[in-house]
């Protein structure tokens, strides 16, 4: 999965100002909510760095590595009690009638949390993980593979499967 090359580990600091932006724009859109995208930012980058001496150049690269800690830190937010409490379900289903449709709900409609729950109630862990990490990170089914330890053709697979199994959910709410 990783060329043969040895990639160096860079100075925590440098990794903190390269990825801060991407981190924080990645966890806006999954919880569309800046004040606690800031708060959740901050965990993955203190997670990140009391982690930082365990992490593997040669496994990874700092990119997949720190949209990994994201992704898992935003699921444990959407397993707490704050999330479960503060968010509430007024989603129109009738809007969604395809694929396109769903996919445009889950990245742009201010509802995002309901599509999430959504999701989150559709998938495994394991699916879910890799969907957040397609369309929140824009990390490429390769790219996710090297996350998740998977085939590429695996995860591609699993992202169209996915986004039926949702299709049939949001159209079951919708009978």
């Amino acid at each position: 999965m990783v060329n043969s090359q040895s990639r160096v580990k860079p100075v925590f600091d440098d990794v903190l100002e390269e990825y801060y932006r991407y981190i924080l724009k990645f966890v806006v859109k999954q919880v569309k909510n800046v004040d606690d995208a800031k708060d959740l930012t901050q965990g993955i980058f203190l997670k990140a760095h009391k982690n930082y001496k365990k992490y593997n150049p040669n496994k990874a690269s700092v990119k997949t590595w720190l949209f990994s800690i994201a992704n898992n830190h935003v699921i444990n937010f959407w397993n707490s009690a704050y999330f479960k409490r503060t968010s509430k379900f007024d989603y129109d289903f009738n809007q969604l009638k395809s694929n396109d449709d769903i996919l445009k709900a889950i990245i742009d409609d201010e509802n995002v949390k309901h599509i999430l729950l959504l999701m989150k109630a559709s998938l495994n862990k394991r699916n879910l993980e890799i969907m957040n990490l397609y369309f929140f990170s824009n990390l490429s089914p390769k790219q996710i593979s090297e996350v998740m330890k998977m085939n590429p053709k695996t995860v591609s697979n699993v992202i169209g499967l996915s986004i039926q199994k949702i299709k049939k959910n949001v159209e079951g709410e919708m009978k």
